[in-house]
């Protein structure tokens, strides 16, 4: 059973990670943080840079509907870049606190950090009130995959 002091949860998840049929993912390291938007990448891919960018949009929580320690260790084995936005609700339509004004600024400004990195945005996810920004920021920014869980509603009328 889990105890829920996130400390002790960490430790149990730690040794549950290590279990024959687990497959623990690679390290990942904090690039920057700034008041609405977390850079992640990749380590242990020796001189591979990453080239992918895996943007996140977070719900009403600021995470991936788990710690996010958690939710990037499942991410596939692969050298890449992970940004993490945390947006104004509804739907992001007031920017990122700190960094954008509207929702599409906010995805300029992704598209600029791609760009700044000589990454190419290759997925889009959103869960919970982020859902429908990633759908229309994976859309914009041509990502190969846009995938969405949690979607409260699909407007503000509902």
């Amino acid at each position: 059973m889990w105890d829920s002091s996130e400390t002790t949860w960490r430790d149990q998840f730690a040794v549950w990670s290590t279990l024959k049929g687990f497959s623990y993912s690679h390290e990942f390291v904090r690039v920057w943080n700034r008041p609405s938007a977390t850079l992640y990448k990749t380590t242990g891919f020796n001189r591979k840079t990453p080239k992918k960018l895996v943007v996140l949009f977070t719900g009403g929580a600021h995470r991936m509907m788990l710690p996010s320690w958690i939710f990037l260790a499942h991410l596939p084995r692969m050298p890449l870049c992970v940004l993490l936005v945390r947006g104004r609700e509804p739907f992001y339509e007031e920017g990122l606190p700190g960094i954008t004004e509207d929702f599409p600024s906010t995805v300029d400004w992704i598209r600029q950090v791609a760009a700044d990195r000589g990454l190419v945005v290759d997925t889009v996810m959103g869960c919970s009130a982020g859902a429908l920004p990633a759908l229309r920021a994976g859309y914009v920014l041509g990502a190969n995959r846009r995938l969405v869980f949690g979607l409260p509603t699909l407007s503000r009328e509902n």
